[in-house]
């Protein structure tokens, strides 16, 4: 049942997602899912499609040069503010730094 809500999760995690949603599509109660699902994952459900979504935020900073704007609203921030606050607080750092740690797409000069 968990298995399955992660594989939905996955292809919804950019959608607005209601704690009830979830429960209907484990086929769980709400008290029971956050049990399951916290003792399958580690997480909460809400901090697991948050996680999920910074992933995704992680990848789009590394391989493009979208503004950070660009990436919040595509990863389903829609405030930057509160995107940049998330992202810091599962990298220890902002979407600049990381850009610039890790982004593929650095010039090479000779």
């Amino acid at each position: 049942m968990i298995l399955k809500l992660q594989r939905w999760l996955s292809n919804h995690s950019l959608e607005k997602i209601t704690f009830a949603q979830m429960a209907t599509c484990a086929g769980l109660g709400e008290r029971t899912l956050l049990r399951r699902f916290s003792a399958a994952t580690g997480y909460k459900p809400n901090e697991y499609i948050q996680r999920m979504r910074i992933e995704k935020a992680r990848e789009l900073l590394e391989l493009t040069q979208r503004p950070i704007e660009s990436v919040a609203g595509e990863v389903g921030y829609q405030d930057v503010g509160t995107f940049r606050q998330m992202f810091k607080k599962f990298n220890s750092l902002t979407p600049r730094e990381y850009r610039k740690k890790f982004a593929l797409h650095k010039s090479s000069r000779c």
